[in-house]
């Protein structure tokens, strides 16, 4: 990734949009892609059974060392969020970005609000769909297969809900209504349910053979990109996998705190802007998880 992002970093082009902002979970999702593909991981359990907070790990600081190159040497200049990274390359202002699949839709020009904006899609819409690629793994020198960054919506009845009408939403949701819910986005909800017991591949079926919800028809040079099939043979075996990356188990109120307290974030906007080195940011992430995690005991 350096590597292209080096080359492709001329002129008034930059190499690759990677988001930055201290406050977006995008930011925290992006380094997280990155750092399964290292094995970098949030929590590591030790001998003996005991876990610990490993983000200051070798792994961990030569992804924060990865992503301070990428962002800060061949990166738009400024804070970048969710939204500049997709019109970075939608102009063409950024020939490669760590986005999810929700881009394909738009990627196809099929959401009315957000097109491909390149000299090259004024004249042919479909230009950018056509000349993309699509890297769904990645692997770093101290990992020893691909990761992938993954994140599974779960339903769940909380203490202070009203017990029978959250169980009736749930069964509803992973019933009837499951195929129109991920049906409103096919292009990044896959179903970690395949099926029922009667039906066990109903959902992936399902799933498989719809369509990206249209806003706007599509010009007929625009080509829809697909999803690679290996992405999405088998559903719940990536799923799983994306989540088994994050943490052991018995770790899920800590990685759900994180999500909310982004210390991660913060720890890559800083060491962008300068004010940290990779490693300084390596620890001051541990340090804030650390403390996040003693907090929740």
């Amino acid at each position: 990734m350096e590597a292209a992002a080096d080359a492709l970093d001329r002129g008034r082009r930059d190499g690759i949009a990677l988001a930055t902002d201290p406050g977006d979970v995008f930011t925290q999702q992006s380094f997280e892609t990155m750092a399964l593909a290292d094995d970098c991981r949030l929590v590591t359990r030790r001998e003996g059974g005991r876990t610990a907070v490993t983000l200051d790990s070798p792994a961990c600081r030569r992804t924060f060392a990865a992503y301070r190159a990428l962002a800060r040497d061949h990166g738009p200049a400024g804070t970048q969020t969710l939204d500049t990274t997709r019109a970075a390359y939608f102009a063409g202002r950024a020939p490669m970005l760590l986005w999810s699949s929700f881009l394909l839709d738009e990627l196809a020009g099929e959401r009315a609000d957000t097109r491909p904006s390149c000299p090259q899609c004024k004249k042919d819409p479909g230009f950018l769909a056509r000349n993309s690629g699509i890297t769904t793994a990645l692997k770093g020198p101290d990992a020893a297969r691909p990761g992938r960054f993954g994140e599974i919506t779960s339903w769940a009845v909380t203490r202070t809900a009203e017990a029978r009408a959250s169980r009736e939403l749930i069964t509803y949701m992973m019933s009837t209504g499951y195929q129109d819910w991920f049906g409103m986005a096919p292009e990044g909800k896959i179903p970690v349910r395949e099926g029922t017991a009667g039906d066990p591949d109903k959902y992936t079926r399902a799933w498989r053979g719809g369509r990206l919800g249209v806003e706007a028809t599509p010009p007929q040079a625009a080509q829809r990109p697909c999803i690679p099939r290996h992405c999405w043979t088998n559903s719940s075996t990536a799923s799983a996998t994306c989540a088994a990356g994050a943490s052991p188990r018995g770790e899920g109120a800590l990685v759900g705190a994180a999500g909310g307290e982004l210390p991660v974030a913060r720890a890559v906007g800083e060491m962008v802007s300068g004010r940290a080195s990779p490693g300084e940011a390596a620890r001051r992430a541990a340090e804030d998880v650390t403390a996040l995690r003693r907090s929740l005991r």
